[in-house]
């Protein structure tokens, strides 16, 4: 089996002020696709992967808590369990204050890798339908230095 990433889209200087809709930007989401986030002042975010039936997954940085999390409370079937809903959390264990994500997705998983790898997540979630819209938001503000979007795909030898 072979990983094959396509070329990507980079967006740069991206400042967040109000919900940014990147999916216009980024074109048709596929069910799997690597996401990069650079940014040289980390503030608190949301990154939300949503579909039409309203299901989203949340992945983000609570700067008051020093955190990342992953918010799979929403993101289709919970009920199977009570501790599988709810609001993740990682401690950042990097202390500067730039910042580098690298987030893996398919069709119901999730890998986050912050900082270099100083502080990794990975979750599992089950959508009823595909997920299309890609939204970024910020508590008070934030600049995105780079965001790359690229789709992979994985074939079979």
């Amino acid at each position: 089996m072979q990983k094959i990433v396509r070329p990507g889209i980079t967006l740069r200087n991206v400042a967040v002020r109000q919900p940014l809709d990147l999916t216009p930007k980024l074109g048709k989401l596929g069910d799997k696709f690597e996401l990069t986030i650079k940014a040289k002042q980390l503030a608190g975010f949301s990154l939300v992967l949503s579909n039409a039936k309203g299901e989203a997954l949340a992945i983000g940085y609570d700067r008051a808590a020093n955190h990342y999390f992953i918010d799979r409370s929403k993101s289709g079937v919970v009920g199977f369990n009570a501790k599988f809903a709810g609001r993740h959390t990682a401690p950042r264990l990097a202390t500067g204050p730039e910042a580098s994500l690298t987030l893996l997705f398919d069709a119901g998983s999730v890998e986050l890798f912050a900082d270099h790898g100083l502080t990794v997540m990975s979750e599992l979630f089950f959508p009823t339908e595909a997920m299309t819209t890609l939204k970024l938001s910020a508590d008070h503000g934030f600049t995105v230095q780079e965001l790359t979007y690229s789709a992979v795909a994985v074939k079979v030898q």
